[in-house]
């Protein structure tokens, strides 16, 4: 059997980046992902090996650093993130806070906005 790789192969540039930012955390003390950062268990495992972890609540943190996964969060999370005096690595996909930003812009004007996959 012939196996053909496409082109481009493996992860999109928000991916890689988040990725590469969770992975500049490793021994850094306590870092943890808030939920999964990318879609991968086998990348999840890695990086809890290394000592970023993955906590599914702010409310399991105590302290340290919080990486935000690649597909962002809310404003609510950066404030109680910030509440909580937590380090914010912000992992988000600069194209998927480009839109978040151009949906906040929109519904501030008045418009509904609905987002669709």
């Amino acid at each position: 059997m012939q196996v053909f790789v496409a082109e481009p192969c493996g992860f999109c540039y928000g991916v890689k980046r988040a990725v590469e930012m969770a992975q500049a955390e490793c021994g850094k003390g306590e870092a943890a992902t808030l939920g999964p950062l990318i879609h991968n268990p086998q990348l999840i495992e890695e990086l809890a090996q290394n000592g970023v972890g993955c906590k599914n609540s702010l409310d399991e943190f105590t302290g340290g650093t919080v990486i935000f996964r690649s597909h962002g969060v809310g404003p609510e999370i950066y404030a109680a993130a910030e509440e909580k005096g937590l380090k914010i690595i912000d992992a988000t996909c600069p194209h998927v806070r480009a839109a978040q930003l151009k949906a906040k812009k929109l519904a501030d004007e008045g418009y509904f906005v609905i987002i669709s996959s």
